[in-house]
């Protein structure tokens, strides 16, 4: 952990992100220090609501963009309640 005051744990439920190795069920350690960039994954708040989803920005607008085609990506507009907790730096998972 780059800054351990700053760094958090939780739980990944879902599988909107499997496709960068994120599962249901997983731990994942985040940096609300680290600097949030186009394509870092991040944990977010959308209307109250937690997600983990990769920022993305493209033609001067940013998007959350999940890692499964079965989920739509969130346009981030001025109006949206929104607010970015942190970059996700890694992923722990149990063994089976």
């Amino acid at each position: 952990m780059k800054n351990p005051a700053a760094t958090y744990l939780v739980r990944a439920t879902g599988d909107s992100m499997q496709g960068v190795g994120i599962h249901d069920g997983d731990v994942l350690v985040v940096d609300k220090s680290a600097e949030v960039t186009d394509g870092k994954v991040v944990i977010a708040i959308v209307y109250g609501e937690f997600t983990v989803k990769t920022l993305k920005r493209r033609n001067g607008h940013a998007f959350l963009v999940p890692a499964n085609a079965e989920y739509p990506e969130i346009e981030l507009t001025p109006e949206m309640d929104c607010e970015v907790w942190g970059v996700v730096t890694s992923v722990i998972r149990k063994m089976p």
